[in-house]
């Protein structure tokens, strides 16, 4: 991705059409094409698919073991009384 420009493209679903626009910066709305539906893929694709992919492996013991625990902040609020009622 060397040489590309980073640029923000805020894109949106109207609620009355339903159709994907992007958003200008001087508030005008382009109509985006339709993607389409998704290609059918077979279990097997899927699977390959999601071994090949380095930034997200496939769970095993070894790495489960690293995991760590996300703290949940509602329940700890909670307990310590720092939730208004």
């Amino acid at each position: 991705m060397r040489g590309l420009t980073r640029c923000l493209i805020i894109a949106r679903r109207r609620k009355t059409d339903g159709k994907l626009v992007r958003i200008f910066p001087d508030g005008r709305e382009e109509v985006l094409p339709d993607p389409g539906p998704l290609p059918k893929r077979t279990e097997v694709e899927i699977n390959a698919a999601a071994l090949a992919d380095p930034n997200n492996p496939p769970r095993t013991p070894e790495r489960e073991k690293r995991l760590k625990r996300i703290p949940q902040v509602k329940v700890m609020r909670r307990a310590l009384g720092l939730t208004p009622a």
